[in-house]
């Protein structure tokens, strides 16, 4: 049950829902069952995508003031102001 209040723990359920699908999906009975599997997987996915600009903007935010665990600010400054990139990501058609 998602908390709504607790990321790491809502995206560790998400996780593990998403198992559920990938695995059923290889045995649809019958070709009507792929329009409400559609539209769910459809839903959720538009979710995980705002969940992906949120985190983008967290960082872009957040950049000035990171570090890497070793404590170099230059490099964890690096990392961060290049992950919103890496999150907003569209792949190729």
């Amino acid at each position: 049950m998602p908390t709504f209040e607790h990321p790491a723990q809502d995206a560790d359920e998400l996780a593990e829902a998403a198992r559920g699908p990938a695995h059923a999906i290889r045995h649809i009975p019958a070709a009507e069952d792929t329009y409400p599997v559609l539209g769910s997987v459809h839903y959720t996915l538009t979710s995980v995508q705002q969940s992906l600009r949120q985190l983008a903007d967290w960082h872009e935010r957040h950049s000035p003031f990171a570090a890497t665990d070793d404590g170099d600010r230059a490099a964890g400054q690096e990392h961060a102001a290049k992950a919103p990139g890496w999150l907003t990501i569209t792949p190729h058609r």
